[in-house]
């Protein structure tokens, strides 16, 4: 470990700055050098754009089945592992130019028999790249001690990048990754038909209970159902006593194990890699080609809509969280139409004789028993609801009876 930050330093610096370890000349010699011996691409393959002192940045291909990162990043010398503002500035810069390019190349008529415009995602163009970026910010800000993510604002940067546009596109055509893109957008249609030909089978995702109608030939059937998503095993048991009140026709259960991946430093290749990220998917009927803009785009999803049901503490916030950082990375278009919603339980119950009041925050708990005087709250019994679990079955049916009350959007 030691030895590679070693050689980070040598190829940040500048190339007549000799860096040793041990008595030993470490033989990189500057970012080029470090570049093509990180990803194996010979220099004719590689973009590199040094504009000015501060910016030394590169970009090869990477293939799908490529271990190389999507990113490597230093700022100031420091290795910014998880990257950050700087290389995301870098990154969209690269898809301003690259994308209406490549979009119309799609829509071009000798490339395109559909007849119907159509473009790449920028997702796809950063799954399909190595961006190297090696820069000098003015009094960097970072995520905590370890320097891991850059987290200065652009505008303070103290300076600025921009691609040449001519020598950009030159590479992306001469170097293949053009006709890359291009060739992996058609296999992808060609899959898509034959998808949608032969519905798939979800018999290995064994926990989960699938709507009745989800996936129904009849679209407007399957825009109708709602897939349960639960926070473990014990929740499940909390939504399938729902059921009971909602039916199986439009309704159906999927439990998580434990909490989901955050795809935030994540690309498509990786979260495919992630077994319940997939099972999901698969589910819902999701397609990373596809951003379901379109009332006709969402017409292919096996469900209409996804409700999370997660515990009301920070754990289960956070679980929230991560589910709508998945969707909103991927699909940030599905947001718009109200696709994801919570639903909601009491945090706690303050019950006397045939009176219940549910609180679903600690703090208008703590506001109506400080207007309680002595006598009043010894009246009280007071129940914690730890997890979704501890809910009864009668309590789930009271809960599903009452749906509109529960769910937040």
């Amino acid at each position: 470990m030691f030895h590679f930050r070693v050689v980070d330093v040598a190829a940040t610096l500048p190339n007549d700055v000799k860096v040793f370890l041990n008595g030993e000349k470490i033989q990189i010699r500057g970012f080029r050098e470090y570049v093509q011996a990180f990803s194996g691409a010979s220099a004719s393959d590689i973009l590199f754009r040094n504009p000015s002192s501060r910016w030394n940045v590169a970009v090869s291909m990477r293939n799908a089945d490529s271990n190389l990162p999507g990113a490597v990043s230093f700022v100031n010398n420091v290795a910014t592992t998880k990257g950050g503002i700087h290389v995301d500035y870098v990154m969209d810069r690269l898809i301003e130019i690259l994308k209406p390019a490549i979009d119309e190349k799609i829509n071009n008529p000798s490339k395109n028999d559909t007849g119907k415009k159509t473009g790449v995602k920028p997702l796809m163009i950063k799954s399909n790249l190595s961006l190297f970026v090696n820069c000098f910010i003015e009094n960097p800000s970072f995520d905590s001690q370890t320097k891991e993510v850059l987290t200065t604002k652009s505008k303070n940067f103290g300076s600025s990048f921009e691609f040449d546009r001519k020598e950009l596109l030159t590479w992306a055509n001469r170097s293949g990754f053009v006709d890359s893109i291009i060739d992996q957008l058609k296999n992808r249609k060609i899959t898509q038909k034959s998808v949608k030909s032969k519905p798939e089978s979800l018999s290995d995702i064994v926990k989960l209970e699938d709507a009745e109608w989800a996936g129904n030939s009849d679209a407007k059937k399957s825009s109708q159902c709602t897939l349960l998503v639960t926070e473990g095993d014990s929740a499940k048991a909390l939504a399938l006593s729902g059921l009971e009140v909602l039916g199986r026709e439009k309704f159906g259960v999927f439990p998580l194990r434990g909490k989901v991946v955050n795809v935030s430093q994540l690309d498509e290749a990786k979260v495919r890699e992630n077994a319940e990220i997939n099972n999901l998917m698969r589910i819902l009927g999701l397609r990373f080609e596809e951003n379901y803009e379109s009332a006709a785009s969402r017409e292919s999803l096996r469900y209409g809509k996804l409700m999370i049901l997660a515990d009301q503490d920070e754990d289960g916030s956070h679980i929230k969280g991560l589910i709508i950082n998945f969707i909103h990375k991927f699909w940030p278009k599905l947001l718009a139409t109200e696709f994801i919603c919570a639903f909601r339980t009491p945090l706690l119950k303050a019950k006397r004789a045939n009176e219940t009041i549910p609180f679903y925050f600690l703090r208008d708990f703590r506001k109506w028993q400080e207007n309680l005087n002595e006598k009043e709250a010894r009246k009280y019994t007071i129940k914690y609801y730890k997890g979704l679990g501890t809910s009864t079955a009668v309590e789930a049916r009271q809960y599903f009876s009452n749906l509109d009350h529960h769910v937040v959007k």
